[in-house]
């Protein structure tokens, strides 16, 4: 509840300062005051549908939805190209001629056609996913040990928005690389709708001769992380929590439960109890949430495979991500330890990116033999 008042609250203040910049452009007329009367309302679904879902029906839920994310997305496009306009217009009114002024419809009028070429940017970006590579030497006590290909991907938020043809686009994707395992980093599911609009079905056409290991994120938690679990378990997915699990008789994968778990009443096990680690085989953690990065370090991990954070997605949480995080997106060494956070490959609220790409990550390991 916490992120979602947060969340709301920047949005609610990025759309006042919209709806003030609009109000001085535009001339004090009856037809101004309803336009930006509709915008007010139309604001209010967001906040609506996003504390009081439960006790609406399901068809005005949706509606709300609807209307809630799309216009979240124009007002999270054209709330910087607002704040660049200002300084814009100081800098042309100042050092320029005076015919390149615009007047307030005019600036209003070039704002919007920007702001349309930026929210299709951004949506074409959230549905083209990028291929992140990391290459990785791991010893091995094995002789001539084959080398291994994960992909992992995080935060698809499969559901109601990211429904059936969404995440068959992202499944194709993820199989034609072939991988030997697929790693599921949490938030893989955001709603019960995930079932109802084929985007469960389509996620189980995941393919790997290694398996499909997945762990629980805090949208899982938010769900039920039992119904969650259950979902992903009928599709022969390992779903990990606070377990290890042997790959190959070569690697070795815990899973860590989701720090969102204790609000809901449930123990996240430290590190070091959940490894077992006879083999002493290489080690690789999965944790949603990358807040905290000592243990694995301090357990040896070789990686450490994150996501949660989307890079902010949209602008300006971009900004807050990396103030919260060590890292918000992308690699980070410690000691032998290396950390990726995965930006996530679906999308949550708006189905949109202006802050960050949406990426599937392919590990190739290549196994050294110690002397």
């Amino acid at each position: 509840m916490t992120f979602y008042l947060i969340a709301v609250s920047i949005y609610l203040l990025c759309y006042l300062y919209i709806r003030f910049w609009m109000y001085r452009l535009l001339c004090d007329t009856p037809r101004r005051r309803t336009f930006v009367g509709v915008m007010d309302l139309t604001t209010l679904a967001l906040p609506i549908v996003q504390f009081s879902d439960q006790w609406l029906p399901a068809a005005l839920v949706s509606l709300l939805q609807t209307i809630g994310y799309s216009w979240a997305a124009i007002v999270m496009c054209f709330f910087p190209l607002a704040l660049l306009a200002e300084p814009l217009h100081w800098l042309i009114k100042k050092y320029a001629p005076p015919r390149w002024l615009l007047s307030g419809p005019q600036a209003l009028a070039v704002t919007s056609v920007l702001c349309v070429l930026m929210l299709s940017a951004g949506y074409w970006n959230a549905r083209h996913p990028q291929l992140y590579t990391l290459k990785l030497s791991v010893p091995s006590r094995l002789t001539n040990p084959a080398p291994i290909t994960l992909v992992a991907i995080s935060d698809l938020h499969a559901g109601k928005l990211v429904s059936r043809d969404w995440v068959a686009d992202i499944v194709a994707r993820i199989n034609n690389q072939r991988p030997d395992l697929i790693l599921l980093l949490g938030d893989i599911l955001d709603d019960h709708n995930a079932v109802a609009s084929g985007a469960v079905e389509a996620l189980g056409q995941l393919r790997a001769p290694l398996g499909v290991v997945a762990i629980l994120g805090n949208h899982e938690h938010y769900l039920n992380p039992d119904w969650s679990a259950q979902q992903l378990a009928q599709l022969n997915f390992t779903v990990l929590q606070d377990e290890a699990l042997v790959i190959n008789d070569s690697l070795l994968i815990a899973g860590r439960r989701d720090i969102s778990a204790q609000r809901f009443g449930a123990t996240r096990l430290p590190l070091a109890e959940i490894l077992h680690r006879q083999a002493e085989l290489p080690l690789i953690v999965l944790d949603h949430n990358p807040r905290h990065l000592l243990e694995a370090e301090q357990a040896g991990a070789l990686l450490q495979l994150s996501g949660h954070t989307h890079n902010g997605q949209l602008f300006p949480f971009n900004l807050i991500t990396g103030l919260i995080y060590d890292v918000s997106w992308g690699s980070l060494k410690r000691g032998n330890t290396l950390y990726y956070v995965s930006s996530g490959v679906g999308v949550w609220g708006p189905p949109l990116r202006t802050s960050s790409v949406a990426e599937i990550v392919r590990i190739e390991l290549e196994f050294v033999n110690k002397e």
